[in-house]
């Protein structure tokens, strides 16, 4: 039993026990994290890097004005709070010969449409004014400026951002025009107008014009970019949703029946639902998405009876489809103002609404879990004021985060996933984007927010411990084995993992440190787990990897898979730590990208694919 006396911090550092190596460790990390600031490496996203900036805009000294319906094409080309992507609210690439139409004839813009109604039209071009105004950015480039150069035609793509509650799901809008234009102003912003009203956030997307194919691969690298960047835009990707009419609802029902990565995206979860109206294409499989389709019985363009025997050819293959049949709303009737199909975008989002709980919670774990019963948490540090701009405040309670499984895939295991920050914060670019990519890959995810300074390393390991002994409580429920609960760590936070398998599992708990902790249930589960991953990270101490053969062959370690950048600074750590690892028979792989830095976190989510190919094979071989 180790024996350590309780250290007290009112929150100077005056009072710590920490070796002094600390603080220059600590700022060595701290610089390594900042080197992304400056790196040009193809993993870094520079397009949210400038959104984010335009997230932080200034409002503008003088508020915008609002259109009007008096109002010209022009207007809205030239509005200042459009200013370099007012053209791509317009249907076609070039609408010069359009500028002098009065919006009170928007309609003739889009000739496939129908029930075009001026002010609707106004309406949610005003909101979004509306926003700019409130300093917030509504357009958001998906392709970058090397993928824009080398295809010119990716010019005329991005994304319109409506938004909703924070942390609410997403939908994709798009809007249809035969791939010969995009109807954005009747069949996109009004109905993201909807939806964010609704408070869930809707992006209306701006696709190539030219053909079905090129369309349903921009919205692949949009639904990508959105689950890459969710973090930034305060979007849920879980139980998301794609929205179409006409020839957007084609691209909708090719995600919805082959998926996102069939059409050049990464490798994400079908939407939660698939809202689809009027459009002809008659595809259909088993794994389609649950569908909502509309119609009506007078549409000019589309013929009934395929879209009919579309449902049904659904319906026999076992997706669950709502439709909505309208008598005389004719083809293209947006959000359906003026015509029997009026008020269908409400039915069309309850039913997205009755498929969200679906993907949350898949057992009595809810989204956030704490791991300790108030009152009973073990600790050597007592910390009651922080004077010292500690991460976290005196009443923080240790936790995990759950990103289930999506709906449809069966669970291969579950990763616990720490963050990395030298002990001093949690870094958010490695907790929940790595979560949502590895629960699109099978995996029960878990984000642990364990304790960090004042507190020790070994208090925050027993944190860990005490996650892995609740979700192996609860294998039965996600659909895992016992044995299938891997743990991966980010920097700082594999450092932890490190701690808890040499020295906190099994049947290890709080009592080796604090004596006043009582033991529970819980404890008597063991804490073991079958794989990590040390993502730039190794057994032993911040900017200091163990090599200590002696120690780590009487560890009983799990295979352990490295994956740095030859850029990092600890690259010679990593290296040591590896060498001795394999001198000890314990399996260790080492994953070496070349010129990548310190703390690139979740990036495009490629090396994720990596490790899930490396722990599928450890799984299968338990």
């Amino acid at each position: 039993m180790v024996n350590m006396a309780k250290k007290h911090y009112s929150g100077s550092r005056k009072n710590s026990n920490n070796p002094p190596f600390f603080s220059n460790v600590t700022i060595l990390f701290l610089l390594t994290g900042l080197l992304l600031l400056s790196c040009s490496d193809k993993y870094i996203d520079k397009t949210i890097d400038n959104q984010e900036s335009k997230d932080n805009i200034e409002k503008p000294d003088e508020m915008y004005s609002h259109l009007t319906t008096n109002s010209y094409v022009r207007d809205i080309v030239n509005h200042p709070a459009f200013e370099g992507f007012g053209k791509l609210l317009l249907p076609h690439d070039d609408n010069s010969g359009y500028y002098n139409t009065s919006l009170n004839n928007v309609g003739t813009l889009m000739p496939y449409h129908g029930h075009v109604v001026p002010e609707d039209v106004v309406e949610a071009l005003n909101r979004m004014i509306d926003d700019v105004n409130e300093g917030s950015n509504i357009f958001y480039d998906f392709y970058t400026e090397e993928q824009k150069q080398s295809n010119p035609s990716k010019e005329n793509t991005g994304l319109f951002f409506f938004r909703g509650n924070p942390g609410a799901p997403f939908t994709i809008i798009c809007p249809g025009g035969g791939f010969s234009y995009v109807g954005s102003l009747h069949e996109g912003f009004p109905l993201a107008k909807v939806v964010s009203d609704k408070g869930y956030n809707a992006f209306v997307i701006r696709y190539r014009i030219g053909g079905e194919q090129i369309a349903s691969e921009d919205l692949a690298a949009a639904i990508s970019y959105i689950f890459r960047n969710a973090a930034e835009l305060g979007i849920d990707t879980v139980d998301y949703s794609l929205l179409g009419g006409s020839a957007g609802a084609r691209m909708v029902g090719d995600i919805a029946l082959r998926g996102v990565a069939a059409y050049g995206g990464d490798n994400l979860p079908k939407p939660a639902t698939a809202i689809i109206a009027y459009t002809g294409q008659s595809t259909y499989s088993s794994s389609f998405s649950p569908t909502f389709i509309t119609v009506a019985a007078n549409d000019g363009i589309v013929n009934i009876n395929t879209v009919e025997n579309r449902v049904a050819n659904l319906r026999n293959a076992g997706v669950e489809v709502e439709y909505q049949r309208y008598e005389r709303a004719g083809h293209g009737f947006g959000i359906g103002t003026g015509s029997d199909a009026e008020g269908w975008l409400d039915l069309a989002i309850d039913f997205w609404e009755r498929h969200m709980d679906r993907g949350e919670v898949q057992s009595s774990l809810q989204k956030i879990n704490y791991l300790w019963n108030e009152g009973n948490v073990p600790a050597t540090t007592i910390y009651t004021v922080n004077n010292s701009n500690y991460f976290d405040p005196p009443e923080f309670r240790p936790s995990m985060v759950y990103y289930p499984v999506k709906v449809g895939l069966t669970p291969k295991g579950a990763v616990l996933i720490c963050p990395g920050g030298a002990f001093q914060f949690r870094s958010e670019n490695e907790g929940a984007p790595v979560a949502e990519y590895l629960s699109a890959l099978g995996y029960q995810c878990f984000v642990v927010n364990y304790r960090l300074r004042p507190y020790t390393m070994q208090e925050g390991a027993l944190d860990l411990a005490r996650a892995i002994r609740i979700v192996r409580s609860h294998v039965n429920e996600l659909g895992i084995n016992e044995d299938d609960i891997a743990i991966a760590g980010f920097s700082a936070g594999g450092i932890l993992c490190g701690e808890v398998l040499l020295n906190f599992d099994g049947n290890v708990n709080g009592s080796v440190l604090d004596s006043d902790y009582m033991p529970d249930a819980l404890d008597n589960i063991r804490a073991d787990a079958c794989a990590v991953g040390m993502i730039y990270s190794f057994y032993g101490r911040l900017s200091v990897a163990s090599t200590d053969v002696e120690k780590f062959k009487s560890s009983d370690l799990p295979p352990t898979y490295f994956l740095y950048g030859t850029r990092d600074p600890f690259v010679h750590q990593f290296e040591l730590c590896v060498a001795a690892l394999q001198e000890a028979n314990v399996s260790a792989e080492s994953h070496v990208l070349r010129d990548w830095p310190h703390g690139f976190g979740a990036a495009d989510g490629q090396w994720i694919i990596e490790f899930d190919k490396w722990l599928s094979q450890v799984i299968t071989n338990n």
